[in-house]
């Protein structure tokens, strides 16, 4: 857990693996414009760099190997969406990205966390709300790279994703789910 004060140096306060969720709930007063945030890799060297650039395209290569072209996405839409398309893509141009280094080594990073414990671990809890019982599902990914890789509109380190399954009681079957929410980009509606 790191804190970022105005007009200085991110200060690191509680190091990787031994923070716990009861210290990252905790309420803390601090300046106005303190900012804390979670930050789980630090910069790689450039010989670093080299190694996991290699890596990667290896696994560009062999997953393009596998992949076959579908109809894109723009073709099947009308012209307004393809210029409020344009438009934001444009946006995105004012905006920067996060260096190499952070994707490689989240990416590094990961493999470690693999190494340790091959399982991949959710959080989740059950509530009743309204009639509702709603089994909540949290993720969190070292690395989202939604922008360099999907032309989303932001790359981030750190992300917790969530999907909420609304049960409903039903005297014949028990609980069945009826509803599913979850975080998604580029998709809206209730279908």
């Amino acid at each position: 857990l790191w804190i970022k004060r105005p007009g200085e140096p991110p200060q690191e306060l509680i190091p990787a693996g031994a923070l716990t969720p009861e210290a990252l709930a905790e309420p803390y007063e601090d300046e106005y414009g303190a900012v804390r945030f979670l930050k789980f890799t630090e910069p790689l060297s450039a010989a670093e760099m080299a190694v996991q650039a290699l890596r990667q395209r290896r696994e560009v290569d062999h997953a393009l190997e596998e992949f076959r072209v579908g109809k894109g996405r723009l073709a099947r839409v009308g012209y307004t969406s393809r210029v409020v398309d344009a438009l934001f893509r444009v946006a995105l141009l004012a905006r920067g990205r996060v260096p190499g280094d952070a994707a490689a080594a989240a990416s590094l990073g990961y493999r470690a966390l693999l190494l340790q414990d091959p399982r991949h671990v959710y959080h989740g809890r059950v509530y009743e709300e309204r009639g509702w019982v709603v089994l909540q599902y949290w993720f969190f990914y070292l690395y989202n790279n939604w922008r360099t890789r999907f032309s989303g509109a932001n790359d981030h380190e750190a992300d917790w994703e969530m999907i909420c399954i609304y049960l409903a009681r039903n005297a014949d079957q028990g609980l069945c789910p009826e509803w599913i929410a979850y975080a998604s980009h580029d998709y809206a509606g209730d279908d």
